[in-house]
């Protein structure tokens, strides 16, 4: 029994001695060692996205709803290029909440048919890192004061029908009526904690972003994310979770966040995982830029070349719900269901040999790249009975 442990422990060793020498390992040495991590500047991906449903009754319908893909570009600067997408299976377009849409339809005749829906997608995506600290951000009076002439588009994002910047999901029930980002409460109370007098809009995001990553840990979840007041109770979520309690603490700081969809590749198991980030506005001397924070990837002012963009959240609840409700279905029993799945299979990875080398505060270690975790997993589904 000793020697049998010994030689698993010896296995143990050689696996993870040789895993230091590959580019993740690289990675991880560099955020150890130097408080850096390292990303190609850009990176070419061939993938499939597969989306299945499992209708169990007899004569049901279902109908299945996902952004189309399209290039990536945020105040001129190129973070993803489309160059094909395509599809085996008949589906229709359209258009709404500002984006085009993919909707597969189909019904079943026999119990427990299954229906799976494929998506090629052949892009290219591009790291980018923002050159903006506390020297160059404009103070956040300068957004209050320019919301209805030059950063009128931002109001969306301050702003709702109800006055406080929040964003409802309509199928949430409880937990402050579905409101999914909020900025009233015990948020404004925390985001005046922790931003105190400081007026830099930097400086505040970047508080906000160390407040959750000192106070908030990451757990799995999946489906309907936590509203902001979920999270901060629970501290514990995931991807969207956190993305979720960013925004709502910086729109109660009154800095402008949103939440960006798509996904994240997995480089140790070379596959795509459904995942959330956020971007935020920072006006600077030289005009103002679009930010990419990830807050669970440790990625403050950096986009990186590992994620994939599908959609940007318009400041509107009932494009969240449309968003995270992709599955929908009709039935004529009681009871009746149905089982969903959404996986992606990579065909081809080609990274650029320039690598962006990221240093502290911008970047700590990419856990999510390295295990494997599933931000969003979209598996909610709404249903509609025949009358």
């Amino acid at each position: 029994m000793g020697a049998g442990k010994a030689v698993a422990g010896i296995a143990a060793i050689i696996i993870v001695a040789s895993l230091l020498f590959t580019p993740v390992g690289h990675s991880f040495l560099d955020y150890v060692f130097e408080g850096s991590a390292r990303y190609p500047e850009d990176s070419h991906y061939e993938m499939d996205r597969n989306v299945s449903v499992t209708l169990h009754n007899e004569k049901m319908t279902y109908s299945v709803t996902i952004p189309k893909a399209t290039d990536y570009v945020v105040d001129g600067i190129t973070l993803q290029k489309i160059n094909s997408q395509s599809s085996l299976n008949s589906y229709e377009e359209f258009s709404d909440y500002g984006i085009d849409w993919i909707r597969w339809n189909g019904a079943n005749v026999s119990a427990k048919e299954t229906f799976t829906s494929n998506i090629s997608y052949d892009v290219d995506c591009y790291s980018h890192v923002w050159d903006i600290d506390e020297s160059n951000s404009l103070n956040v009076d300068y957004i209050q004061q320019n919301l209805n002439g030059s950063l009128s588009s931002m109001k969306s994002y301050l702003i709702s029908e109800s006055g406080d910047g929040s964003e409802w999901i309509p199928t949430i029930t409880g937990w402050n009526n579905g409101y999914v980002i909020y900025t009233g409460g015990e948020i404004r109370e925390l985001a005046d904690e922790i931003v105190g007098s400081e007026t830099n809009v930097y400086s505040i995001l970047k508080l906000i972003y160390l407040w959750i990553d000192d106070n908030i840990s990451y757990k799995e979840y999946g489906g309907i994310p936590q509203t902001a007041l979920q999270l901060l109770h629970s501290k514990r979520g995931d991807c969207d979770d956190q993305s979720v309690l960013f925004c709502s603490l910086a729109r109660a700081a009154g800095v402008p966040a949103w939440l960006e969809m798509g996904a994240l590749y997995n480089t140790s198991k070379g596959t795509w995982i459904n995942h959330v980030w956020t971007q935020a506005y920072i006006p600077t001397t030289e005009g103002g830029s679009k930010v990419t924070i990830d807050v669970v990837n440790n990625n403050f002012l950096v986009h990186t070349s590992r994620l994939f963009h599908l959609a940007t959240d318009i400041g509107d609840g009932d494009f969240l719900n449309m968003y995270y409700n992709m599955y929908h279905y009709t039935y004529k029993l009681q009871d009746s269901k149905i089982t969903t799945s959404d996986s992606y299979k990579t065909h081809d990875v080609i990274d650029s040999k320039n690598f962006l080398t990221i240093s502290r505060p911008h970047q700590g270690f990419d856990f999510p790249t390295i295990f494997s975790v599933d931000c969003t997993s979209l598996q909610r589904k709404q249903f509609t009975a025949f009358t």
